[in-house]
């Protein structure tokens, strides 16, 4: 049977495992979510400077239905953008927790080992000192102290 410590030592790090994927996720999802911001607030840009520079007046309506739409993009993408955010935040925090839970259980192990090594070195001493008195007290009874 496996040592309880060492079963959730391993469970432990697979949780770290999951949640550093998880955060390479959210940092992946956090960049797209950037990306896609700046595109739409670029293309905002554009097109309103070329809406200033034209005289036709239907297209400069048109834009403007147009522009009314691309903002409530560009809020949807930037609430998205700021979501994002948060949860990059939320699995570094995660991430920090799991990192320092595991830390404990393994200081703990090598703890648990510790003792069991001084434990077996008691053990071993006792039985070296033991052999050591015996052979001495058979040196004594056959009339031969030294």
């Amino acid at each position: 049977m496996a040592e309880p410590l060492a079963v959730l030592l391993r469970l432990q790090r697979q949780t770290v495992d999951d949640v550093q994927r998880s955060l390479i996720r959210s940092v992946e999802e956090w960049d797209l979510a950037v990306a896609a911001s700046k595109a739409i607030a670029r293309l905002i840009a554009s097109e309103t400077e070329t809406a200033i520079r034209t005289d036709d007046d239907a297209m400069v309506a048109t834009f403007m239905t147009w522009l009314a739409h691309a903002r409530n993009d560009l809020a949807r993408a930037e609430a998205a953008e700021s979501a994002a955010e948060a949860e990059v935040g939320r699995n570094k925090v995660s991430l920090a927790a799991v990192r320092a839970s595991a830390e404990a259980i393994e200081a703990e192990v090598r703890r648990v080992e510790t003792k069991k090594c001084q434990a077996a070195a008691t053990r071993l001493q006792d039985a070296l000192d033991d052999a050591g008195l015996w052979s001495h007290r058979k040196r004594v009874i056959a009339g031969k102290a030294y």
